[in-house]
């Protein structure tokens, strides 16, 4: 009975508990291997399908409007803040120093002609001591057709410099009379002045087309008086002194005046400052009142619509930016407020993310410029920072 009582037997022997529970696990493991491959399948589509979120900005188009000429900036009609468009009148330059231009070509005309008279002078003492070994008749012609042909064109170059005096003083006067009819218009000046002004506008307007008859005038006895040269140099032999040579120094003076008158008429049609598109004046860099110089800058103007959409992208994430993406902007001045839109293109080279969108200011960040679609909804957004979700195509949300 003792016996009986410390010796176990089990109902079953152990090699069968184990058999039974290696052939459990065997049909057990295929189960989960096949639910852990769906559950990771199901993981990576669901985060292919998420959106992706990216810093976004809409890009500045700057725009600088340039002095057309040196002078004086006489009047800006605009500043800071100021809207305008495309071919506006912004700003006047100070044509006063043209006319002063101008009046030291007529001094220097002036001179010209005194210098031809004290050789036409000497010409003329030389040819009384010449005469008896001189042709009297060939030598004396061409010295009378040589300064014929030299007080031609200077009569024609005082004419030309008295026309282009008149002119931007016309000018002048019109600038002046638009001006005092805006004032009129608002009862800031009085009409008396406004009819001074149309008379002296119109006055000088009589003026400039009697002055530009005088001058055809002129130009047309000039080519005459050259024709009656030219036929006598085929036809006689010069003898004696060498007229051309004695002159030419006083031809190279008169021609480099003329291109000077010609110079100061272009440079009268660009008195006035014209703002190159329309837009938002951000800076005004000269003062009225204040010398400029031919194509300093006057003044600044930013676009009103952005020069383009464009979202940064961390380089290893690009691969999932393809074109054609669907993509929503969310403003920072409106959060919540959404525009759709979608990608256009990716950049090609990695640069330098704009400081207002860096998540520390002082800490650089690089990325991939992705260009997106422009939309009326983006108006009136230059500079302004976005928030970029782009979504792959399989996205239903």
């Amino acid at each position: 009975m003792a016996d009986s009582a410390k010796t176990f037997v089990p109902s079953e022997p152990r090699a069968n508990i184990l058999r039974r529970v290696r052939r459990s696990a065997f049909m057990i493991v295929p189960f989960i291997a096949w639910g852990g491959g769906i559950a990771g399948v199901l993981w990576l589509a669901d985060k292919q399908a998420r959106p992706l979120d990216y810093p976004g900005l809409a890009a500045i188009s700057r725009h600088v409007a340039v002095a057309p000429s040196q002078g004086i900036l006489e009047t800006l009609v605009v500043s800071k803040g100021s809207k305008v468009t495309a071919g506006q009148l912004i700003g006047l330059i100070d044509g006063s120093h043209l006319e002063l231009r101008a009046n030291k070509v007529k001094n220097r005309i002036k001179e010209i002609r005194a210098g031809i008279v004290r050789e036409r002078a000497i010409l003329d003492l030389e040819f009384v001591r010449e005469r008896e070994r001189l042709e009297h008749d060939q030598i004396s012609q061409m010295r009378r057709f040589q300064r014929d042909v030299e007080n031609a064109k200077l009569n024609s170059l005082e004419v030309l410099a008295s026309l282009a005096e008149s002119r931007i003083k016309l000018e002048g006067l019109r600038i002046d009379l638009e001006r005092q009819k805006g004032l009129s218009s608002q009862d800031l000046f009085s009409e008396a002045e406004l009819i001074r002004t149309r008379t002296r506008f119109d006055a000088l307007g009589e003026r400039i087309k009697r002055t530009e008859s005088i001058l055809k005038s002129r130009d047309e006895k000039l080519v005459a008086v050259e024709s009656r040269y030219s036929a006598y140099q085929k036809n006689r032999e010069i003898k004696g002194a060498d007229v051309d040579k004695m002159f030419g120094a006083f031809q190279f003076r008169v021609a480099a005046q003329n291109d000077e008158l010609e110079m100061i008429a272009l440079e009268g049609t660009r008195l006035e400052l014209h703002a190159p598109t329309s837009g938002l004046v951000t800076a005004v860099h000269v003062e009225i009142g204040q010398l400029v110089s031919q194509g300093r800058p006057v003044v600044t103007i930013v676009d009103t619509q952005p020069g383009g959409m464009i979202a940064y992208v961390p380089p290893g994430a690009v691969k999932h930016i393809k074109v054609g993406m669907s993509a929503v902007l969310e403003r920072s001045t409106n959060p919540g407020k959404t525009i759709r839109t979608k990608v256009l293109r990716v950049g090609p080279t990695v640069e330098k993310i704009p400081q207002q969108l860096l998540m520390i200011p002082t800490i650089p960040e690089w990325g991939v410029p992705v260009y997106l679609e422009f939309t009326p909804e983006m108006a009136s957004m230059p500079g302004e920072a976005v928030r970029v979700r782009v979504f792959p195509d399989n996205f239903d949300g």
